[in-house]
């Protein structure tokens, strides 16, 4: 089964964090103050440089990158060993959950005066996301696990049973091949 969700999510994930990347890299002085207003915490009175930035605008672009992996490793689902697309999305999540935990703490040390609402809702976002296309992978798998027990069992309960068949038919004296010719 083909996921679905996988690659939608990821390519949402992946232009939210680098839309976040390029406005830190690109507010000069300023660009981490702007990523945190977008996420919603105003009026937050933090000591932020051009260090400040290009270390948010890396670790935002590095979320990004990975959300990316993962979504062209979700469209090569049939081609890519499942256990690598797996860590990605563990290390994508890690990312974005790692970067927005660094943004609420900046913003409660800062004086957020806007509240820590809304980047709890996005924690909330990407947390729901995580558990979406880890249900979606576990019901892929059992689907696959279901169809691939269902199409090996159905051959070899015929094979049991032709076997069976054969072993009575040479146990009481009948000849196996002469058995479905019928009176004559």
């Amino acid at each position: 089964m083909r996921p679905i969700l996988t690659p939608f999510l990821a390519l949402y994930w992946t232009t939210a964090l680098a839309v976040l990347a390029l406005v830190a890299a690109d507010g000069g002085d300023e660009g981490a103050m702007q990523v945190m207003r977008m996420i919603g915490l105003t009026a937050v009175h933090l000591p932020a440089g051009a260090f400040a930035a290009a270390g948010l605008a890396f670790g935002l672009a590095l979320g990004a990158a990975l959300f990316f992996w993962a979504l062209v490793q979700g469209v090569l689902a049939d081609r890519v060993d499942s256990d690598d697309s797996e860590a990605v999305l563990r290390l994508a999540f890690g990312c974005a959950i790692g970067m927005t935990c660094l943004l609420v703490a900046a913003g409660a040390f800062g004086g957020a005066e806007g509240g820590l609402m809304s980047p709890m809702v996005l924690l909330a976002a990407l947390a729901a996301s995580y558990l979406a296309i880890a249900a979606e992978r576990w019901i892929g798998r059992e689907i696959s696990d279901a169809i691939e027990a269902s199409a090996d069992g159905g051959a070899r309960t015929l094979a049991v049973d032709a076997a069976r068949h054969a072993a009575l038919a040479r146990l009481s004296g009948r000849d196996p091949a002469k058995q479905w010719e019928g009176p004559q």
